[in-house]
């Protein structure tokens, strides 16, 4: 049952941007910013306490996650760090398509259900989002379009989460 509200309520805010793709512009800056700093807390959390940091390959589930908290406050607080090398969007996008991949390889190695379906679910929209933001810089879009291509990635995560 609460799946189905999650569904719902991302088709809810699907819609709300479709319709009003003008909300996604105006929030579309700081809610990368949070996206990114929410992303990094949460990788950091969910492998900390089992992490072993003599393996070399264990550093960039510190490394990604404190680049991507550098970058989501240098966005929220309009200081943008990191825009001689890449703009925000590109950046935003790189991060959070290796966040999406790198909690996807984690799932494989959970043996609890809940946590590594939770896991598979934030990773894959993580990895959609990534994509949509790169797509976006790539190709030179308007902010706009991340606004209608989010609201359509919405609505569909959300027609898959009820349907299954």
């Amino acid at each position: 049952m609460p799946d189905n509200r999650v569904g719902l309520a991302t088709i809810i805010i699907g819609l709300i941007l479709l319709t009003f793709p003008i909300i996604g512009i105006i929030s579309i800056i700081p809610l990368s910013g949070i996206l990114l700093l929410i992303m990094a807390v949460y990788m950091f959390s969910t492998v900390y306490p089992q992490l072993n940091l003599d393996d070399k390959i264990n550093w960039l589930w510190v490394v990604i996650p404190a680049i991507s908290g550098l970058m989501g406050l240098s966005i929220l607080l309009q200081i943008f760090l990191f825009d001689f090398l890449v703009n925000w969007v590109t950046a935003t996008g790189l991060l959070l398509l290796i966040q999406g991949l790198m909690l996807l390889k984690l799932v494989q190695n959970i043996n609890i259900e809940k946590e590594a379906r939770l896991n598979n679910n934030i990773g894959l929209i993580t990895v959609i989002l990534g994509i949509i933001y790169l797509i976006t810089s790539i190709f030179s879009l308007n902010v706009l379009i991340i606004s209608i291509l989010i609201a359509f990635a919405l609505m569909i995560y959300g027609f898959k989460v009820i349907m299954t």
